[in-house]
Order: structure tokens, then C-alpha cells, then sequence
């Protein structure tokens, strides 16, 4: 799927892998585990998308090696578990879409638009 959009220019690809297992609170939590390499090859697809990305999940080791290394920014907000608990969920925005949100969301919220 990710290749059918990568060379538009103008799509947006939202990705919401399985939680790596290290960062999840209930390590049972899915009946098939996905392994480290998924990860690597889903970063590795998604830096070939001319248009614009977004990844959710919790932080990690791996995803500061893979994306923030790569020059995605991570963005943390406070959220309530499916067990209740709280806890912090991140989105990593590719350096594409920081610009363009830097570009137009921005300027609204200093304009005080939204």
C-alpha cells in the first residue's frame, strides 16, 4: 500500500504499527508478534514517500535510531491505556510533514485561527 502513494506528492500516510512489545504494558497483548525487522522495513518504506507521514507508538530505542535518527520529529501526549493507566503515546512526523504543519498550522495558532 505504501508504494501505490509514495511518489504522490500531495498523500498522507498514516501508519499505526503493532506496539513494539518492549514498550507495551501487557506483553501478551497480541496473538502474533511482529518482529524488529517489520519495524526497519515499514522506516524503510515509509523514507521513500515523496509525500507526507505520520507513525504512531511509544517510544523506543529503535524508533529513536530509525526515525529521529533520520530527522523525524517525535511529539508526546499524555493518553489513557486500555488498562487504564496513563501513559505517553508519540507521533513521529517526517521531516516533510514538520515543514508543511510549520508552514501553515503555526502561523494559524499565532494568528489565533485555531
Amino acid at each position: 500500500m505504501i508504494a501505490l502513494f509514495a511518489q504522490t506528492e500531495n498523500a498522507l500516510i498514516y501508519a499505526d504499527p503493532p506496539y513494539l512489545k518492549t514498550t507495551r504494558s501487557n506483553a501478551n497483548g497480541y496473538r502474533y508478534e511482529t518482529s524488529l525487522k517489520l519495524h526497519q522495513t515499514l522506516f524503510a518504506a515509509l523514507e521513500t514517500v515523496k509525500g507526507y507521514c505520520v507513525v504512531s507508538g511509544y517510544r523506543s530505542p529503535l524508533y529513536a535510531d530509525l526515525y529521529e535518527q533520520a530527522g523525524w520529529q517525535r511529539v508526546d501526549r499524555p493518553v489513557l491505556a486500555n488498562n487504564g493507566g496513563k501513559r505517553v503515546e508519540s507521533l513521529w512526523l517526517s521531516p516533510r510533514t514538520r515543514e508543511a504543519l510549520a508552514r501553515v498550522v503555526f502561523p494559524l495558532f499565532r494568528e489565533g485561527l485555531i
